[in-house]
């Protein structure tokens, strides 16, 4: 593909193998990452982190009075988005104080509407008290 000399380069994810960067990073072409931010980007990124948006809006939730605060993600552990969203819930619920993490892993990829609800059904039946 370099061959053709594109005027940029667009990425999703952050796992490269090392020959990858290094044809990239000499390559003068602009690269752009995007979804996730990465800790050493090739050249530009467009993206969220997944830690800190799940950290926030469990931080939000609580500036709003609830206390018992879950999570559900599909069940596909090998996501590495879905670890850091379930990393950045489990870090807002530390610093908050919060004692207990109400986490419901399932489904899987794409996780469906009816894995959702099937999912807040197994977390309410869990934790009966959940949604004050």
């Amino acid at each position: 593909m370099l061959r053709r000399r594109p005027e940029g380069i667009v990425l999703t994810g952050e796992t490269h193998t090392q020959r990858t960067l290094r044809i990239l990073k000499t390559s003068n072409i602009p690269v752009i990452e995007t979804c996730d931010i990465p800790k050493a980007p090739i050249d530009q990124v467009v993206g969220v982190s997944d830690v800190d948006a799940a950290k926030a809006m469990t931080h939000h939730l609580a500036s709003r009075g609830y206390r018992r605060i879950g999570f559900v993600s599909s069940g596909e552990r090998q996501l590495s988005r879905m670890r850091k969203r379930q990393e950045g819930y489990a870090r807002a619920i530390k610093e908050l104080g919060f004692n207990e993490l109400r986490i419901v892993e399932h489904g899987g990829l794409p996780m469906s509407m009816q894995d959702g609800a099937d999912a807040v059904g197994l977390m309410l039946n869990r934790w009966t008290r959940l949604a004050v």
